[in-house]
């Protein structure tokens, strides 16, 4: 996950974790996760957040996270299926 915002971002892996934090313009690579995984989020500071899901060279996808003011593209969680499909909700 990418936080590309100046606002801490709040996560957690339902099931999985704890609730965790990921400050602004920072980032965290979350490994072993067995599918289906939920994963919550959102801006701790009430704004929205325009995720972008896109895979790496390795094959890892990757969250990239920025600011966004329109209420139609703010994402709170990503559901990765067992067969490998991923929504965003």
């Amino acid at each position: 996950m990418i936080n590309r915002t100046l606002a801490t971002i709040d996560y957690e892996i339902i099931g999985d974790t704890t609730l965790r934090t990921l400050p602004g313009k920072s980032e965290v690579t979350l490994r072993g996760l067995m599918t289906p995984v939920n994963v919550t989020f959102r801006r701790d500071d009430g704004g929205f957040l325009l995720v972008q899901t896109t895979v790496n060279e390795e094959g890892i996808l990757e969250l990239t996270m920025t600011e966004t003011n329109v209420f139609d593209l703010d994402k709170t969680s990503l559901l990765i299926e067992e067969n490998g499909r991923v929504f965003l909700n």
